[in-house]
């Protein structure tokens, strides 16, 4: 082989690892966001975990993938490229969530390409608290009382009242 054959050569190797290493890190599929967020605190007992990804994936290869701490029964929905586990029963507050995707769950489409990195996060389950208008004569506002602590919080404060508010 002459030289220049084997400089073309090289140079035809070369853009082809480069075009593959460009389609591999464009088209493997990434967690692009989780809910709850890794370190929340005061989450609500009856809160989904979601997982999106930034590609369409194989809705069982991934499943397959989570683990969740402690182990809780429950279902998972798909909604596009975003995976959500509803837990069957609340999560017991004060809890800590530690929730792991490990590599391996595979892209949907024509390059069917896997994860190529574990995610993990915790949050941790709020106490329970209750919101309601005070006082029931007069112009309300909205308070918070702890339960566990008896604390109240006022959280509004306008003076001719709320007549009505939703979670």
């Amino acid at each position: 082989m002459t030289p220049r054959k084997l400089i073309v050569a090289a140079i035809g190797l070369f853009a082809l690892i480069l075009l593959g290493g460009v389609v591999y890190w464009q088209f493997t599929p990434t967690v692009t966001a989780v809910s709850p967020g890794d370190g929340s605190t005061g989450i609500p007992a009856s809160t989904a975990v979601s997982i999106t990804f930034s590609r369409d994936m194989q809705h069982g290869s991934v499943e397959s993938q989570l683990t969740i701490r402690p182990d809780t029964e429950g279902s998972i929905i798909w909604q596009g490229k975003t995976m959500s586990f509803i837990p069957d029963q609340p999560w017991q507050n004060g809890q800590a969530i530690v929730v792991q995707l490990n590599r391996g769950g595979r892209a949907s489409g024509v390059l069917p390409l896997p994860a190529a990195q574990d995610y993990s996060w915790r949050f941790v389950i709020g106490d329970p608290r209750l919101v309601y208008l005070y006082p029931s004569a007069g112009p309300a506002n909205i308070h918070l009382l702890d339960l566990n602590t008896g604390e109240i919080d006022q959280l509004t404060s306008y003076p001719g009242g709320i007549i009505d508010y939703s979670v």
